[in-house]
């Protein structure tokens, strides 16, 4: 592999730190899947092992085997992202998912 060494290093960091911030996810919340999109995702062939390799490491070791981490179809998706089954299942049918609320009613009952 060839480059800026230093480019490379960071990029070895951001596989490092995603890695340990998505085995804390897995372990929380036990996702189907895990797609990274958006500009992280350019690099994923630099830091994806080092990714993997730290969610293999620090979840749970079952569902750590079980959950794939994936590039999203379109590249300038939001972020590192789990996805819930039923909301996964729902957009590939091309159901529009509601969006919260950004209001709370305060008036009493």
């Amino acid at each position: 592999m060839q480059g800026d060494a230093l480019a490379l290093e960071v990029l070895q960091r951001v596989g490092f730190y995603l890695g340990v911030a998505l085995a804390n996810v897995v372990n929380l919340l036990n996702p189907e899947m895990i797609v990274i999109g958006g500009g992280v995702a350019n690099g994923w062939s630099l830091f994806a092992d080092e990714l993997k390799r730290q969610v293999a490491e620090r979840a749970f070791p079952v569902p750590a085997a079980q959950v794939p981490a994936i590039l999203a179809d379109v590249l300038d998706a939001r972020a590192a992202v789990p996805i819930k089954p039923a909301a996964r299942d729902q957009e590939r049918r091309g159901v529009r998912l509601p969006r919260p609320a950004t209001s709370v009613d305060a008036s009493p009952a």
